[in-house]
This record gives C-alpha cells, structure tokens and sequence, in this order.
C-alpha cells in the first residue's frame, strides 16, 4: 500500500510539473524534462507493480513469476530514481531531511520485491535470480546517484 500511494501521486509530476514544482519539491535545480520523466518512470512502476497489488489486496500469497519478475523489474527502476533522489536532497540542494522519503521508498522495495520473489521460489524463481535481481538494482542505484550529481 505504501508503494501504491508514493508513486500514484509521484507520477503525477509528469502531467502537472508546474504544480508539483509549486506545491511539493519546489525548484530542485533540474530541467522540467527531467521531472516529466520521473513521472513516467514512475507510471510504470504501478504499471509493473499492479499484479503483485492485486495479490497484496487479495490477502494472496500466491504469485506466479511473471508478476514476481514484473515487480523485480519495477525496483531496478524505483532504486535508479531513489538513488538519484538520495544524491540530489543531501548534496545538489542540501535539505537533508529528503533523505528519508527517498531511503523508506528503497526500502519498502527492496523489502517488498524479495517478499514476492521467494514467494514464487515454487514457480522457477530460485536465490540465485533474487540475488541478480537486487544486484541490478543495486548497479541501478549507482547509476540514478551518478546521473544526479553530473
């Protein structure tokens, strides 16, 4: 539910950049684009997300590996924009109290994302995938930082 609510309203800086820049993170230094474009990452986050939610909802701790892997996918991306995001509010605009918005996030991913996967261990999804999965998140994480600070 936590990720759920995050990126529904995130997303909503992609069509309401004026708003969102006025009314939630104020002048971060970046180019409109850049927050268009978070919008829509995020987007598909829900999108890549919406069948373990469903699960979620349900009370199911039934998942297949498509949805596992689907979620898996979603974190590579939420741990690329959060480490951009753990660059920018401590160093870019040193209001180190964003930290802890963009570190719940990657945590409840993170968290969230291993829960899924083990819980289709019995579909083909063995520790091994979990642990390349959280590896390329972790590579993604890198990334986001390194793209934020040049």
């Amino acid at each position: 539910g936590f990720l759920l609510a995050i990126f529904s309203l995130a997303c909503l800086q992609a069509p309401f950049y004026g708003m969102w820049r006025k009314f939630v993170e104020g002048d971060l230094g970046m180019a409109p684009w850049v927050h268009r474009c978070a919008g829509l990452a995020e987007l598909a986050v829900l999108v890549l997300r919406a069948g373990v939610a469903w699960c979620a909802f349900r009370g199911s701790e039934v998942v297949g590996s498509l949805e596992a892997r689907r979620c898996a996918a979603a974190h590579v991306i939420v741990a690329g924009l959060m480490g951009g995001a753990l660059w920018t509010w401590p160093c870019g605009v040193a209001i180190k109290r964003g930290l802890l918005p963009g570190c719940m996030v990657l945590l409840s991913s993170s968290l969230s994302t291993s829960r899924w996967l083990q819980l289709a261990e019995a579909k083909g999804i063995g520790a091994e995938e979990r642990l390349t999965w959280h590896a390329a998140a972790a590579c993604a994480a890198l990334v986001g930082a390194f793209s934020a600070c040049s």
